[in-house]
């Protein structure tokens, strides 16, 4: 990346919350003048960040819509005669769980747009910026982009492909000098799992939801359970925000990150697993009424 006196800048979309509200925190800790990008205006009673740290600029934005992200580029844009936009870090993403049978077409192109199309748009926006700087891309990816699941099949098909996307980046970008970064966590300590759970109680009252046999909506009762028992064991978001730090200064940073010990060990004894068995791990909410643990 290019030497300069000057301040460095990452952008940081999704940062109102979870994964992304630790990075700001540790970025601006470390130095950084961080963009934070969130989906809704954040009232001063309600934005966490101290209003007196000059180093985080919230900027609000949905990264469904050009005119908002080429807005938040512009904002960036103005500020470069102080600063150096040496990063962007996309931590922006939505899940819609439900049995595909049910889960509406709008819901998964939606959440397509946000979590693939939405990532993809951000980056096209700010490589100008970061071909001037030789800068870091870092995407936040999910487990479950390597081990689909029942009840998050479409989620899963998101992150597959934003995992995809992310490696031809990086062999497209190379020849610029632009790194670029997949992290993938484990069960992280975030709004997601409360978020997902209060989704699967509203599908559970949708009335196509009656159209379900019991031998899917009941384990659907008990996956939905058992997603509050994951959040309450669930790692600290600051171990996936310090692996986007160590993507952002290393040297040579990894091409993708894997957080949590639990996490590798799943992602290594899957890689090895013949099909048949991947499908009876798949089924096995079925079968058990427990939660995967993507």
């Amino acid at each position: 990346m290019a030497e300069t006196n000057r301040c460095r800048a990452v952008f940081i979309t999704g940062a109102g919350g979870g994964i992304g509200r630790s990075c700001v925190s540790l970025l601006a800790a470390n130095g950084y003048t961080v963009f934070a990008g969130v989906h809704r205006p954040m009232a001063p009673d309600t934005w966490e960040f101290s209003p007196d740290n000059e180093r985080i600029i919230p900027i609000t934005l949905d990264i469904r819509f050009d005119e908002d992200v080429q807005q938040a580029i512009d904002a960036i844009s103005r500020r470069l005669s102080t600063v150096d936009l040496i990063g962007v870090v996309n931590c922006a993403g939505v899940c819609f769980p439900g049995p595909l049978e049910l889960i509406e077409p709008s819901e998964v192109l939606n959440m397509l747009n946000i979590n693939v199309v939405g990532q993809l748009r951000v980056i096209q926006a700010c490589l100008p910026l970061l071909s001037t700087s030789r800068g870091r891309i870092v995407v936040i990816g999910s487990t479950s982009g390597a081990i689909p699941g029942v009840f998050t099949g479409a989620y899963s098909a998101s992150k597959f492909a934003l995992a995809a996307i992310t490696g031809v980046l990086r062999a497209e970008l190379a020849a610029s000098g632009i790194a670029v970064s997949i992290i993938d966590p484990g069960v992280i300590g975030t709004p997601f799992w409360e978020k997902t759970a209060d989704r699967v109680t509203a599908l559970l009252a949708h009335p196509r939801t009656g159209l379900l046999s019991d031998g899917t909506r009941a384990p659907l009762i008990g996956w939905r359970r058992g997603i509050v028992k994951l959040a309450d064991n669930a790692a600290d978001p600051e171990q996936v925000a310090r692996c986007v730090l160590h993507a952002l200064t290393a040297k040579r940073p990894q091409s993708r990150y894997t957080v949590g010990i639990k996490a590798k060990l799943k992602l290594m004894v899957w890689k090895f697993l013949p099909e048949t068995l991947k499908d009876i791990v798949i089924r096995r909410p079925l079968n058990s009424r427990s939660p995967p643990e993507n």
